[in-house]
């Protein structure tokens, strides 16, 4: 049967430490790619605007699964999309910035195009934040947002190791959202993927 698809990461996996890649030789490589039928996707648990940054000025047959599964497109239309809802983000939320244990979270709200932060831009972790993050946008209340949501950036400045954080987010979604670490200090909340 052959080969029909590769997927491959970002951060860590498909750019080189200068957070860079070779245009010239991929481009070259996804022509023959795309010569022989075989697709390859971006699979990424970063927003989907970033994700189409790194790749900017590439052309051909692309497919991006971001925001941790999330969102997909293809070719410019998306074929697939599982916002969080409305009521279950406002209620993570709440529940993220009152309870006890995740005193001094700071939240990244992320859509298709943009993100928003209670983040102030003078924190120290705003340039790596808005790397990541396409049209970074502070925010004093989330409630006016009405972007579709696909992920919560949850994290930490002043703590190392989020594990007893992550433990109790993943009893108190229980089924109704998917959390994941990512990294040492932070945790991403989505919608639960759909078998």
């Amino acid at each position: 049967m052959g080969i029909q698809l590769i997927a491959s990461d970002i951060d860590g996996t498909f750019l080189n430490d200068q957070q860079d890649f070779d245009h010239q030789r991929f481009q070259a490589q996804l022509d023959k790619l795309n010569e022989r039928k075989i697709k390859f996707v971006v699979a990424s648990g970063n927003q989907m605007a970033h994700c189409q940054e790194v790749f900017a000025g590439i052309k051909g047959d692309l497919t991006f699964v971001a925001e941790d599964g999330a969102l997909t497109i293809e070719q410019g239309k998306i074929l697939d999309d599982n916002p969080l809802k409305p009521a279950l983000l406002h209620d993570t939320i709440e529940y993220l910035l009152t309870t006890p244990l995740f005193k001094g979270v700071e939240l990244i709200l992320s859509s298709q195009h943009r993100a928003f932060t209670n983040m102030k831009m003078d924190n120290p972790e705003w340039p790596v934040s808005s790397y990541f993050y396409s049209q970074l946008t502070p925010v004093d209340h989330f409630k006016d947002i009405k972007d579709p949501i696909y992920k919560i950036d949850a994290h930490w400045v002043d703590i190392d190791n989020v594990r007893e954080q992550a433990a109790l987010l993943k009893t108190a979604l229980g089924g109704s959202l998917g959390s994941v670490m990512s990294g040492f200090n932070g945790i991403d909340i989505t919608m639960p993927p759909c078998y």
